[in-house]
């Protein structure tokens, strides 16, 4: 089994990443007619991603030790 991992430039998902940010805070503090419901709204996203990236390492984890696994017909 062959397996190719490939990542992309990873300035576009920051620069992406920290538009939605603002974007959000933004829109809390003008929804919520309050900073602290902006700001609220700001650490629920950082807590989100800080979640999601914890969720792609430990799926790349287990990829990886699911192919060493293949690799290893034993299993060890």
């Amino acid at each position: 089994m062959n397996i190719t991992i490939r990542f992309s430039n990873p300035f576009y998902l920051v620069t992406f990443s920290a538009a939605l940010l603002l974007i959000g805070w933004a829109i809390g503090a003008q929804w919520g007619h309050s900073a602290t419901a902006g700001y609220a709204l700001f650490w629920a996203i950082v807590a989100l991603l800080v979640h999601d990236a914890a969720m792609a390492i430990l799926a790349g984890i287990g990829g990886y030790k699911f192919a060493m696994h293949l690799r290893n017909k034993d299993g060890r």
